[in-house]
């Protein structure tokens, strides 16, 4: 992004912080590209989870089901991102406990990100193109966008900042409702899901709920065409997204604190701290077996 100089034009010294942190930032998710995407390509993981999706079936004989949007294209795409939640959610608890505080602040972050993309004024397209955003924070990895997004929130928000950079007030009004039925909707049913539930119902909720970024982009739209047009007073938007960040805010504290406790009160040396956040390495690059769904891999992951 090109600061004009001029009036209004961002100091020097802003301009010289801001360019270090876009090559600290893109440092770091050049790393992450190394670190997830290439380490899971060279020791077999990836291969392993295509080949799963594939073949319809786990490597443990647990079936692997297509259908879940009924487009073929689609569901395909989606069935790569199932061989990878489902023995997350499943093998082991210790995996499981991880990936639902680190889910819970990523949904978190959509939201925000959700937030910057619906104020006024211009934006660049990463903020513009919100829902595209998370989807490839959910399916390809968070560790990789995220630092990338942040440069680009950052500049907007200080070289681009526009004069009432307000939420329009019908949308603000319906965000933490959208958000509510679409994302905490389908985190709850891929985490704690009702124990009637059907091994075909549970995948088909991990595969939908990587596409809640569209679903509550959506949503919010249809809900917040509700609302009046009439014209409200400056700041009017703040009251709604105040709230609704506090509900995340709480959301993210709420599973961070429970996953803590249950790690630190089990009895059980595989559920503790340590396993959850210090991968053997040892285990790393083994082929994936019946007896292990990429659970040492998956700990490295997240």
């Amino acid at each position: 992004m090109v600061v004009k100089s001029g009036v209004g034009a961002a100091p020097a010294g802003f301009r010289e912080t801001t360019l270090r942190t876009r090559v600290w930032l893109g440092f770091l998710s050049a790393l992450a590209v190394v670190f997830l995407q290439g380490f899971f390509h060279l020791n077999g993981a990836f291969a392993a989870m295509s080949k799963h999706a594939e073949e319809g079936r786990f490597s443990n004989g647990k079936p692997l089901y297509h259908v879940y949007m009924g487009y073929p294209v689609v569901d395909k795409m989606l069935a790569l991102s199932v061989s990878f939640w489902d023995p997350v959610c499943h093998q082991s608890r210790v995996v499981k406990l991880l990936s639902i505080t680190l889910s819970a602040s990523l949904q978190s972050l959509g939201v925000f990100a959700l937030v910057e993309s619906l104020r006024l004024g211009k934006k660049h397209i990463v903020l513009r193109w919100c829902g595209l955003n998370v989807f490839c924070w959910q399916y390809i990895g968070a560790a990789i966008f995220i630092p990338l997004y942040f440069v680009v929130e950052v500049e907007n928000h200080f070289a681009g900042k526009a004069p009432d950079p307000a939420v329009p007030h019908g949308q603000a009004k319906a965000l933490l409702l959208a958000s509510v039925l679409t994302i905490i909707h389908l985190y709850r049913m891929v985490y704690f899901p009702p124990a009637s539930i059907t091994t075909s119902q549970h995948q088909a909720f991990m595969a939908v709920w990587q596409l809640a970024p569209f679903f509550c982009l959506a949503t919010l739209l249809a809900i917040s065409s509700c609302f009046s047009g009439s014209t409200q007073s400056r700041n009017a938007d703040a009251r709604w997204i105040k709230i609704t960040c506090l509900v995340y805010g709480l959301l993210s504290a709420v599973a961070h604190i429970g996953v803590h406790i249950a790690l630190s009160t089990s009895h059980d040396p595989s559920v503790s701290q340590a396993a959850a956040y210090i991968p053997r390495f040892d285990a790393l690059w083994r082929r994936d077996t019946a007896a292990s769904v990429f659970i040492e891999k998956s700990i490295f992951f997240l």
